[in-house]
């Protein structure tokens, strides 16, 4: 581990779950080049490997516990109050030996409290916080959701803060950087636009239950029936229980484009008219957001939804059980995207989500982070 560390003068830790393709990998990648630009030497913590692995190599040293790498190894050959940021509640445990040998530890939270409940993640975050980490959760709903439920001691059955006071977990809200797109990827995009004769919808993410790609086609189908010519596409991996249902939906004739997972995404995002957020429970997400950056408003059923007061200007919420009035409000929505409205809509993206603030703010939270930065 020493070894590793030789010619790394200002070593920072980023630990993930695994190199997957998708959202809390991507954002450790986009965190890494950020920090990298400023100065620092990102080595990596991850449980599990994953179709990113070279891409993290490019970046710095990669220890997978998997392998067999010791995460209080890497700990002991850096230097005391080294900063390590762990990436999402998946991750936490590994916040307890890295705290334990005196780094300094910041975990992002980006999971609903009832999934991060739910996976048994919980006891994680309290042990994690315990050592020495600080929480920090991406959105308003998940500290409020959280904040009551960790207390200092509570792992252990240790007595929490004083009258029961629950122990605050923070909040920062995550920048943005949209998925690198081609010209290439957006003309062949808008080439496939071209040649469709209605509105165009679009739903993305890992297609199960929790994404709610069965009520995404049950809206395509509402959707279909009040506008003949409508497309619709699902951007993202299906599961063996979504695929059956598409597979079903093929069958009856729905007009479904079925890409898969896309990196360069932001062509699709920009050949739709509106994306449709049927999510039962999700935190961001982020692809709605990526849509935004392209112009692309959205409208999502208000279930347990992190983005839920903090999109005015880019998407409208109905009721969940409110499925016409969904559909309507898709179909207006279509109908009223311009070139003017997506403009607009692109610079409010840009202002509110910008990435170099959201990396200032992190290390801000980390100690003597001031000295690092001077």
């Amino acid at each position: 581990m020493a070894a590793a560390m030789t010619g790394r003068p200002r070593p920072f830790v980023l630990v993930c779950h695994d190199a997957q393709k998708a959202g809390v990998p991507i954002l450790t990648l986009d965190l890494a080049r950020a920090l990298g630009a400023r100065g620092y030497d990102p080595v990596f913590l991850l449980g599990n490997a994953g179709p990113l692995l070279d891409r993290f190599r490019a970046i710095g040293p990669v220890f997978i516990l998997a392998e067999g790498w010791d995460a209080t190894g890497l700990a002991s050959a850096l230097p005391q109050r080294t900063a390590a940021l762990i990436n999402t509640s998946a991750a936490a445990g590994l916040a307890v030996p890295l705290a334990q040998a005196g780094l300094d530890c910041l975990v992002l939270l980006h999971e609903m409290p009832d999934y991060i409940r739910d996976q048994g993640l919980m006891p994680d975050l309290r042990l994690a916080q315990e050592a020495g980490a600080r929480l920090i959760a991406s959105i308003p709903q998940i500290s409020r959701g959280i904040s009551p439920l960790i207390s200092p001691g509570t792992s252990r059955g240790k007595a929490g803060p004083p009258g029961g006071a629950p122990c605050p977990v923070g909040q920062l809200r995550p920048g943005i950087i949209p998925p690198p797109t081609s010209l290439a990827s957006f003309r062949r995009a808008r080439l496939w636009r071209q040649r469709q004769d209605g509105p165009v919808f679009i739903g993305a993410g890992h297609a199960d239950k929790r994404k709610g790609f069965d009520l995404f086609l049950d809206a395509a189908r509402r959707i279909r029936a009040a506008q003949p010519g409508a497309r619709f596409v699902w951007l993202g991996a299906l599961d063996s229980w979504a695929r059956d249902l598409a597979n079903a939906a093929l069958a009856e004739g729905l007009p479904l484009a079925l890409p898969g997972f896309v990196e360069d995404c932001l062509g699709w995002y920009r050949a739709a008219d509106v994306y449709l957020l049927t999510s039962r429970q999700d935190p961001g997400p982020t692809t709605a957001i990526h849509a935004a950056a392209v112009g692309t408003p959205f409208v999502g059923y208000a279930a347990d939804i992190g983005l839920i007061g903090m999109t005015e200007g880019v998407g409208r919420f109905l009721p969940p059980e409110d499925e016409a009035g969904f559909v309507a409000a898709a179909v207006a929505a279509a109908s009223a995207v311009t070139s003017g409205s997506r403009r607009d809509l692109r610079r409010l993206i840009r202002r509110e989500t910008g990435f170099g603030p959201y990396v200032t703010a992190l290390l801000s939270r980390f100690h003597l982070a001031a000295d690092r930065e001077a």
